[in-house]
């Protein structure tokens, strides 16, 4: 039975998405170079993913317009498809950018000091939470990722 897509997958595990995509997941390596989204100003990359992220967070995936982001973000519908291969690729992105914040913002992964299975656990755990404390007080709602 084939797997379920998955929003940014990388099909072949080669560390890139341009074999079925037009842009490689970016926090990875890609063999190809950088991708053209990250050769983007970074202004408007901020601009593209700030609005994506404000209209995800107010109208949900399903509920989301690209139309409504492109206009928020102020670039052409011909920019958005370049850069991204539709709403699943764009929201994979935002995702991610938010999941790097919260890492940097929780500090280093700290490495467990004995060498047990539960220690490794425990303090995968921690660093979870963590992680979930911080998104929860910044999206201002209690159940954000509950």
């Amino acid at each position: 039975m084939a797997s379920p897509a998955v929003f940014g997958a990388d099909p072949d595990n080669s560390g890139c998405r341009r074999n079925s995509a037009r842009r490689p997941s970016r926090p990875v390596e890609c063999p190809h170079g950088p991708s053209a989204f990250d050769r983007f100003p970074a202004e408007q990359q901020d601009a593209v993913l700030d609005a994506a992220q404000r209209e995800f967070a107010t109208h949900g995936f399903a509920g989301a317009s690209l139309n409504r982001i492109i206009q928020a973000a102020g670039v052409s519908k011909g920019t958005m498809y370049y850069y991204f291969d539709g709403k699943g690729d764009l929201y994979a992105d935002v995702i991610r950018r938010q999941l790097e914040r919260f890492a940097a913002s929780a500090g280093a992964l700290p490495v467990p000091q004995a060498s047990d299975a539960e220690d490794f656990w425990a303090t995968l755990t921690d660093y979870a939470q963590r992680m979930l404390s911080l998104a929860r007080a910044r999206s201002g709602h209690g159940r954000a990722l509950a």
